[in-house]
């Protein structure tokens, strides 16, 4: 039994699972992703502070889950920050085009 290993993913499983069910609003692409990667991470993370308990009866489960989150859950978390970062970019971008190719008028008065 190691019980800095049990309170760290006991700790990491339920502050992952609280931020899935903050962004839980599924009609959203990056929030859907996001959702869906906290939500493994904090499962395999409660299965994993299960496991460092010293119960082995759901280690084949825990092993795969500690794949899938490592796997699939951190790429989503990833690409759902990525699909907001884009967004913002884009915004940003087309800013900085529209400055760019906006030309102030030029006084045509002759003296």
């Amino acid at each position: 039994m190691q019980l800095s290993t049990v309170f760290s993913d006991f700790i990491l499983s339920f502050v992952s699972i609280f931020v899935a069910i903050q962004i839980k609003n599924i009609t959203s692409y990056s929030k859907a992703v996001g959702f869906l990667g906290f939500i493994a991470i904090g499962i395999s993370a409660g299965l994993g502070a299960i496991h460092f308990l010293g119960i082995e009866i759901l280690d084949p489960i825990y092993r795969f889950s500690v794949g899938f989150a490592s796997f699939v859950g951190v790429p989503l978390i990833g690409t759902g920050f990525f699909h907001i970062g884009i967004k913002k970019l884009e915004k940003n971008f087309e800013f900085v085009l529209k400055l760019s190719f906006s030309h102030p008028e030029k006084n045509n008065r002759t003296c």
